[in-house]
Parts: structure tokens; C-alpha cells; sequence
């Protein structure tokens, strides 16, 4: 008779990961984003941990679990699917760092639909793709959180273009040549 799966210490830990990668920059601003970054990796980190050591899932289960989020954290950035300011954002490492909560609460709540975990994690990891696919950077604010907007939306720099005029300047008098006597 197969253990039941053990979810408590999974939905602790990405339950505190969204409080510290949302939370951090509400209620300690002086932190900035570093802090909700890093608290949100290592949370990340526990949440695979549990997974792997402590879920009492079947270890093929785990493995193939482990090997989809990889396969998408790694291959996605190169299918090109993703906006250009998002696969070179933070020094390449936006994507990941964007998707890891999303990512971490796929894999728990495929977890608990123990059913048809695997087919419900491959869907979920699918959707977190397909939105990340419809975005773009827009930049880094000042707190260091991203400017995401979506990808059809015009960017600061081309509404600046629509506000300048439309005919070009006339080209400057030419100055008549001063005769020599």
C-alpha cells in the first residue's frame, strides 16, 4: 500500500515564498528586490527539496516532476518564444527568476491533484510559458523590480515617437555666397 503524499512542508514553503518574493518589497522597501530575489530562491529551493527528499511521491514521479521544470526553466529561453528583453533581462536570468514562484506553486498544487499530477504539472508549466511568452521588459524601476508589460503594447520609446511631428524640419537657408570685388 502506497504512503500517502506528505504536502504540509510543500505548501508551507511556497506559501512563504510568495509572502517574501511579493511581500519583501511591500513591507521592507529598504530591502529592495535583492532580498525578495534571494528569500525567494532559497524558499524555491526548499520547495524542491521537499519534493525530491521529503514528498514520499514515487520516485518516478519525482524524477519526471524535476526533469519537466528543468526542461523549462533551461529550454524555454532558447525556443525563442520569449520576448528578446526577457531572455537577455538580468543577465539572462529574468525568465528564471520571474517564473520560479509560478513554477514552485505548479509543481505543489500538482502535487496535491494526485491523480494526474504529472498531466496537470505539464499543463501548468505550459500555461506559466505561454504567459511569459505574451510579455516583454520594459526595464528595471528604481526598488529593482521588473517592468513587465504586454508584448503588443507600445513601449515608452515609441510613444515618444507618435508625440514628435510628423513632416520633417525644412532644411536650414542656404546662405547666398558673398560676391568678392
Amino acid at each position: 500500500m502506497p504512503s500517502s503524499l506528505r504536502l504540509w512542508p510543500g505548501v508551507a514553503a511556497v506559501t512563504i515564498l510568495w509572502l517574501v518574493r511579493f511581500g519583501t518589497p511591500v513591507f521592507l522597501p529598504e530591502s529592495g528586490m535583492r532580498g525578495a530575489v534571494i528569500g525567494s530562491m532559497v524558499c524555491a529551493l526548499a520547495v524542491f527539496l521537499w519534493w525530491l527528499a521529503f514528498s514520499r511521491a514515487p520516485w518516478f514521479r519525482r524524477l519526471a516532476a524535476m526533469g519537466m521544470v528543468a526542461a523549462v526553466l533551461t529550454l524555454m529561453p532558447r525556443t525563442g518564444a520569449l520576448h528578446p528583453s526577457i531572455t537577455g533581462g538580468m543577465m539572462g536570468m529574468m525568465f528564471m527568476i520571474q517564473s520560479l514562484p509560478w513554477v514552485c506553486l505548479a509543481l505543489v498544487v500538482s502535487a496535491a491533484a494526485a491523480t494526474n499530477g504529472l498531466a496537470l504539472l505539464a499543463a501548468m508549466l505550459l500555461a506559466v510559458c505561454g504567459g511569459f511568452a505574451l510579455l516583454r521588459a520594459d526595464g528595471i524601476s528604481g526598488e529593482g523590480g521588473s517592468q513587465l508589460a504586454w508584448r503588443w503594447t507600445r513601449s515608452a520609446e515609441e510613444r515618444l515617437l507618435l508625440t514628435m511631428p510628423k513632416a520633417p524640419l525644412a532644411p536650414a537657408a542656404a546662405v547666398a555666397p558673398v560676391p568678392v570685388v
